[in-house]
């Protein structure tokens, strides 16, 4: 299919080379006609003889067809002369890649997720090729250097910066301009099978990277930033969870959410930005004492640890497995705990809420920072708030700030669960009402614990004030 898109455009060049020289030609046979009518003007003013005048203006009104044709037959046989250049063939000779011995080791490639065939740019353009060929180099010069994730972000200005992060610290790699950017952006959707003109929503992909020693797959995942797209890679699974106990949620909010798990119905929502460890807390929940016995499924894409006492459905919207479907077959299989690593589309979240309702336990996560912007989507969704009364309700809040001496500290928050109780049993509960009555629904508890971070010296006032800037963003 790239192939044929490629054959188009290099025709649809062609035609407009030769549409250049038709208005060439035109040009230059306007400039002779008028040429030769001056001179005619010229010379009978002046009272010359004009005999041969009139050989000379038949001359001049075919010399324009007759040029045309030269060119027209030239640039056919320009084009039988030149092969046609595939993003294939010219990536392989931008990129300096070429076909390897028999028994030489495999080189390093990107791979599709389904085909398993090497990734090239979307076309021939040149911004598109120097995309992928720097999309290529930073893969491989990040698990060279045992990097966990690439993090690509946009700043005010629309310029882009790529952060590693290696270690539990990030740090800045390479710096682009707005158009480098973008493009880059592009060329990771590509290469994740992601829609490329898609950039309200947050989208989930991934493509595997081939080494000399093995392949390890990467998990891009997209979202809308306050100055265009942020995408966040992660290199490999996880391989490693901590316990509940060790994630660092504050004592109070720890017991409160240990006991909704017990209760065993309710919903618990994980907030907070790509990136910001919801997937370890996701499994972090699963994992704990108090989900022993449950039939427990999850819902995730990919699936990032194999669990024994759940059943695991891989969502793939292009394969016909989306959410909603898995989440109905589910329920009827008689699960009664639901764990969705994406929670994005309202018939999903109005099937997730309805289980919920039942007497059943829902644990989601939703790209949203605060309550009041998780409230204020699912409003969008029409689902109301209102909806949310009659059942426990858990909104855990999350966010990632890096250590002044290296590593990330986590900062969390959850509403108190009797007052959100509370204000969902009245009737009428709007966004508004919650702002005014629940404690950190727009954020607060966050920003109380940042500040007492930079009081404690464990994080730096700069730190600090780029969590802030992306917890009180506000999602769309």
């Amino acid at each position: 299919m790239l192939c044929k898109n490629t054959s188009v455009q290099g025709c649809a060049g062609r035609e407009e080379d030769v549409c250049y020289n038709l208005i060439l030609i035109l040009i230059l046979l306007a400039w002779i006609f008028a040429g030769v009518y001056t001179l005619d003007f010229i010379e009978a003013r002046s009272g010359e003889n004009e005999k041969g005048r009139p050989w000379l203006n038949l001359a001049a009104l075919f010399f324009g067809p007759a040029a045309l044709l030269y060119f027209w037959i030239s640039q056919q046989i320009a084009n039988r002369s030149v092969e046609e250049v595939t993003p294939e063939q010219l990536f392989s000779a931008r990129s300096g890649s070429k076909k390897r011995k028999k028994d030489e080791p495999p080189p390093f490639e990107l791979l599709d997720r389904n085909s398993r065939e090497p990734i090239v740019p979307v076309d021939t353009k040149p911004a598109s090729v120097e995309a992928m060929t720097l999309a290529y180099g930073l893969i491989e010069d990040a698990l060279k250097r045992g990097a966990e994730r690439i993090m690509i972000r946009p700043d005010e200005d629309g310029e882009y910066d790529v952060y590693f992060r290696i270690n539990s610290a990030e740090e800045r790699t390479v710096h682009l301009g707005c158009l480098p950017g973008g493009s880059l952006v592009t060329a990771f959707k590509h290469a994740a099978n992601l829609v490329i003109g898609e950039r309200r929503s947050m989208q989930n992909g991934g493509f595997f990277a081939r080494t000399e020693e093995a392949g390890v797959y990467c998990h891009v995942t997209s979202s809308r930033a306050a100055a265009g797209e942020q995408l966040m890679i992660r290199l490999g699974m996880l391989d490693h969870v901590p316990s509940l106990d060790g994630l660092g949620i504050p004592g109070t909010e720890l017991a409160e959410l240990r006991s909704l798990l017990a209760e065993g119905h309710g919903l618990v929502l994980l907030l907070g930005r790509p990136g910001s460890g919801r997937t370890s807390t996701l499994y972090a929940l699963l994992l704990s004492p108090e989900m022993a016995g449950r039939r427990i499924a999850t819902f995730e894409n990919p699936i990032e640890l194999k669990l024994s006492h759940a059943a695991q459905y891989e969502v793939d919207p292009y394969g016909g497995k989306t959410l909603s479907k898995l989440l109905t077959s589910a329920i009827n299989n008689g699960a009664d705990t639901l764990a969705i690593g994406s929670l994005s589309d309202p018939e999903s979240a109005g099937i997730a809420i309805g289980f919920a309702r039942s007497g059943h336990l829902v644990i989601a996560q939703i790209d949203c920072a605060t309550p009041l912007e998780a409230f204020a989507k699912f409003e969008k969704w029409e689902i109301t708030p209102r909806m949310f009364a009659g059942m426990p309700v858990c909104l855990l809040s999350q966010a990632l700030a890096r250590k002044n001496g290296g590593g990330l500290v986590a900062v969390f928050d959850l509403p108190d669960r009797r007052l959100l109780g509370s204000v969902l049993e009245t009737q009428g509960v709007t966004v508004d009402l919650l702002r005014q009555k629940v404690a950190g629904a727009d954020g607060s508890g966050l920003i109380e614990g940042l500040e007492q971070l930079v009081n404690e010296g464990t994080i730096s006032r700069e730190e600090a004030a780029r969590v802030m800037k992306t917890i009180t963003r506000k999602g769309e």
